[in-house]
């Protein structure tokens, strides 16, 4: 067995030697093609606005995200996985981009060397797709669900697509869950939040980017909570284990006792989304 580095595409002749001299073979048996290709993507259109979630086909593809590159036309498309036969990438966020018929997909070879589209025989069966996304987003809300002990996130708008699979809400860089879909709206379970506050909420569609994104680009959450325990403790010092949603690692927290108008701990961490640790201030309550 031979480790092979790879090598840019083409016809390579190869020989094998060892201590003893070379050994016998035919040309036509000791060539080696190194190929990188696209075979297929899909969705051939998205958004003017990017954000489409494209899958290319094709093989020879690397295994980190960094390996292959991919522009759609004069955008980048930034790649989300990677295999050997499969790269999925979402186009970046755009301002304004004009409608295009002719953009072309290319994905690099580690940015020296531009992949072959195998689709067809015409260039032009590698081009894709920016048009005006038919979908607009009017309004983003929130509220604690006590069925599943989450929040819930809903995103309003019309033509939104009913297709779970293909619509998503990001924040902070985090996907959501997403619960359904309609045109009219989408609902999510926030399973992810880095603060109680973000103003860097994405939503996709099956088209990428719809019309009025920068109206749900910010929210603030209210978090609700689950359980405490110990549900008892001395008075003061104790260790509380809080558990909860819609803060995150980022927030600032504290127990907060109404009656006596005073917070409960002196220290807090927290230890993961939904929950914190407090350490409780000495008094009676």
């Amino acid at each position: 067995m031979v480790e092979y580095p790879g090598a840019a595409s083409g016809d390579y002749g190869f020989k094998i030697g060892g201590a003893s001299g070379s050994v016998n073979c035919a040309p036509a048996d000791c060539f080696i093609t190194a190929i990188l290709e696209v075979t297929d993507y899909n969705p051939k259109q998205g958004s003017t606005l990017g954000g489409t979630l494209v899958t290319i086909t094709g093989q020879h593809f690397g295994d980190e995200a960094t390996d292959n590159p991919v522009k759609i036309g004069d955008n980048y498309c930034y790649v989300q996985e990677t295999s050997e036969f499969e790269i999925k990438c979402r186009i970046g966020d755009l301002d304004s981009q004009a409608a295009q018929t002719d953009a072309l997909v290319l994905v690099f070879a580690r940015t020296t060397e531009e992949m072959q589209c195998n689709r067809s025989d015409s260039v032009a069966d590698c081009f894709f797709e920016y048009v005006a996304p038919p979908a607009t987003v009017t309004s983003i809300s929130s509220a604690f669900d006590t069925v599943t002990n989450s929040i819930v996130a809903t995103v309003t708008g019309s033509s939104l697509g009913t297709d779970v699979a293909s619509t998503e809400l990001v924040i902070d860089g985090n996907s959501q869950t997403t619960l359904t879909a309609s045109d009219s709206s989408a609902t999510f379970q926030i399973i992810n939040l880095l603060d109680l506050s973000s103003s860097d909420i994405k939503f996709y569609n099956s088209d990428g980017t719809p019309n009025g994104a920068s109206s749900i680009s910010s929210h603030t959450f209210v978090p609700g909570l689950v359980s405490i325990e110990p549900s008892t403790g001395s008075a003061g010092g104790a260790k509380l284990t809080i558990t909860g949603v819609g803060f995150g690692v980022d927030s600032t927290v504290n127990l907060y006792h109404q009656e006596s108008n005073q917070d409960l701990c002196y220290d807090t961490e927290v230890t993961a989304y939904g929950t914190f640790v407090c350490y409780t201030i000495a008094q009676e309550i």
